[in-house]
């Protein structure tokens, strides 16, 4: 049901996990209508995890497809009426014959600030407000008091602070960079559904943070990621490394 965001698989052992998004981002410029297009994530040399993002004649969202080699491949399908989203579709086809292929369509519901989709299997809960992520839930609706949760907090300056998963895990953040676009693939930030935020063109951060903290009961870790900008404050690649250039993901952007 869940899926954690990419970029925990590159700490540990750069192992790369399904991914759901994002982002949870800011990805347009309303002077360039410049839009996130896709992402490419390389380990040592060679192309692991791609990324891309298509869109409709009103700029929307209309698909996501992801690939995850050696994993899995996922295509996500957004259908509108008019501008408003009535349902997302979710294909995952695992490159393993033990773990069994999955197609889900949820029926979206958006009222006030929460988000609903609910499927024939169980039903996610978007909680926002002012265009960013404040909690998110999973449940099964035979059973609703069995539920995952994970829960953003922010700064002042509306700059993610911390995200507590439903496995007990916590992300703090800090060191945030300023003026500038949110990173489509989300930095150090970990969390579910972060394609579906993409598609609510819903946030969890006003800013990139560039350090991370994890920690799990008595486990911690402490990591940075590099981001380079383009002359538009777009970020275009990040690293875990300086100028690493055996491990990194690129970026690109499209124009419409």
């Amino acid at each position: 049901m869940k899926k954690l965001h990419l970029l925990i698989g590159f700490l540990i052992g750069f192992t790369i996990l399904a991914c759901s998004s994002d982002d949870s981002s800011s990805d347009t410029n309303q002077e360039t209508n410049r839009f996130y297009k896709k992402s490419e994530a390389y380990r040592n040399s060679s192309l692991v995890f791609d990324k891309t993002v298509n869109y409709n004649s009103n700029n929307k969202i209309q698909s996501i497809l992801t690939n995850d080699y050696g994993y899995n491949t996922e295509t996500i399908t957004v259908t509108y009426s008019g501008n408003t989203i009535t349902s997302i579709n979710e294909i995952d086809e695992f490159d393993n014959p033990s773990n069994a292929d999955r197609n889900v369509t949820y029926d979206v519901t958006i009222e006030n600030n929460k988000i609903t989709l609910e499927s024939d299997d169980y039903t996610i809960e978007i909680n926002h407000s002012n265009g960013y992520v404040n909690s998110t839930r999973e449940f099964y609706p035979s059973n609703p008091n069995a539920f995952t949760e994970q829960i953003f907090t922010r700064d002042s300056n509306l700059n993610l602070v911390s995200n507590t998963t439903g496995d007990g895990s916590t992300f703090t953040y800090t060191d945030f960079d300023s003026d500038k676009m949110i990173d489509p693939f989300g930095s150090v930030m970990e969390y579910f559904y972060s394609d579906y935020f993409k598609i609510f063109d819903l946030k969890v951060t006003n800013s990139n943070p560039l350090t991370a903290t994890y920690s799990q009961g008595s486990i911690t870790d402490t990591y940075s990621q590099y981001l380079e900008y383009d002359e538009l404050g777009y970020v275009i690649r990040t690293t875990f490394e300086p100028n690493s250039t055996t491990d990194y993901t690129e970026h690109e952007y499209i124009e419409l």
